[in-house]
């Protein structure tokens, strides 16, 4: 059914929480895992930062990025899943949007980070624009609620 999983990653404990439910997916369909990390910008004073300063952030930036994939990368590989990875580039949906397709994904999971009100406002929320742009199924992780649960009891504990 799925052959191909899309899967935005971007650095945080929150992103991969949906991991677990990524590597059940892979194994059980045989499916490719692209993992994806879309470095958001921030907006520089170009007249009060040298421009070279700028290029190195970059540059260390991106070198961070493609070291965080490819160890995520190893770990998927090293249990067996067929795992690659990519870097974009522009606004963070619409990369992800355009990837799925360019690459022919048939499925999307991705954790949501459960921004509401003003956050969400301010910021966006690139679940919902990849859920409302997406010609493919897309699976949602909420990871806050399942992070925040306690321990379950042990079987047998009163």
């Amino acid at each position: 059914m799925y052959s191909k999983i899309l899967v935005p990653l971007d650095g945080s404990e929150l992103s991969e929480a949906v991991l677990a439910h990524v590597r059940t997916i892979a194994r059980c369909m045989n499916a490719e895992v692209l993992l994806v990390r879309v470095p958001v910008v921030l907006p520089y004073d170009y007249n009060i930062i040298d421009p070279e300063l700028i290029s190195s952030l970059e540059a260390n930036a991106k070198s961070e990025i493609q070291a965080y994939l490819e160890k995520q990368v190893a770990l998927l590989q090293a249990e067996g899943i067929n795992a690659r990875m990519f870097v974009g580039e522009g606004l963070v949906a619409d990369t992800l949007l355009q990837l799925a397709d360019s690459e022919r994904c048939d499925l999307i999971c991705m954790s949501t980070h459960g921004r509401s009100g003003f956050a969400r406002l301010l910021m966006g929320s690139v679940a919902d624009k990849v859920v409302h742009g997406a010609k493919i199924p897309v699976l949602l992780i909420r990871p806050l609620a399942h992070m925040d649960a306690p321990p379950a009891a042990p079987a047998g504990a009163p």
